[in-house]
């Protein structure tokens, strides 16, 4: 469990009416009693509008804490490179996507993606599922519905996979319109040494990588070295290994 992080004293507790549709999903929720890491957040705000104890101890706060600090205190125990992606690649796909659904007059839709969360000194692989519960005047999700999901001992890679789902009122069911892969960058090596690592991966030898990128015999073995070296491997099998488990392949 994460340490407790302690909530400021000076603010008090966000104890504002919450709207309609949020009043009937926390209803649901503790209905159903379901034992998920569980939040709900308001996009233009910034801000939770509701948390579920597991959610709580899972980001190290009390629950009334969550509504002053909890999303900083989130996003800071995302990993650092992962939650990069998040914010850059991952959420322009998204945006993409959802753009061209709101030309259809599709609203109906939920997205899930997976990333690194810390949890005490090591990052466990997170799966947050999200739903849009209301959308503002030009159509986007401003409040969404999360659900957390460990799926460390089922995700054998550590792909960061971004899927999007619409309900087909039609036929009564939810479709998926997209499922992509993101590769994380091993940040350790260069940007010519992550381009190498990847020919390498691929079984090209020395003599074809300087074929293919313009550069000596010796250079690239030199490349090929340092690469090896800084990743802490001993040979292109191990390589393969970790860049399979760290998702850079």
């Amino acid at each position: 469990m994460t340490k407790k992080i302690a909530g400021s004293k000076n603010k008090k507790p966000d104890r504002r009416k919450k709207s309609g549709t949020i009043a009937l999903l926390t209803k649901d929720l503790l209905l159903n009693n379901l034992s998920s890491p569980i939040f709900v957040y308001h996009h233009v705000h910034k801000r939770f509008l509701y948390v579920n104890n597991d959610f709580a101890e899972m980001i190290g706060l009390k629950v009334n804490d969550c509504y002053n600090n909890g999303p900083e205190v989130f996003l800071s125990l995302i990993e650092p490179h992962d939650n990069t992606l998040l914010r850059s690649s991952i959420k322009k796909k998204l945006f993409d996507h959802i753009d061209k659904l709101v030309n259809k007059k599709i609203f109906r839709l939920c997205y899930s993606v997976n990333y690194r969360f810390k949890v005490d000194s090591h990052y466990d692989n997170v799966l947050q599922q999200v739903t849009a519960v209301e959308w503002d005047k030009k159509k986007y999700p401003v409040v969404t519905f999360n659900m957390l999901t460990n799926v460390s001992s089922r995700q054998k890679d550590s792909k960061m996979i971004l899927s999007l789902n619409v309900f087909d009122s039609k036929n009564q069911l939810w479709k998926n319109v997209l499922t992509e892969e993101f590769l994380r960058k091993p940040s350790m090596l260069t940007e010519r040494e992550q381009e190498i690592m990847i020919m390498l991966l691929k079984n090209f030898t020395a003599s074809k990588i300087a074929e293919k990128l313009g550069i000596s015999y010796f250079t690239a073995r030199a490349h090929m070295r340092n690469i090896l070296k800084k990743t802490e491997c001993k040979s292109k099998d191990m390589l393969y290994k970790l860049a399979v488990k760290e998702g850079w392949v």
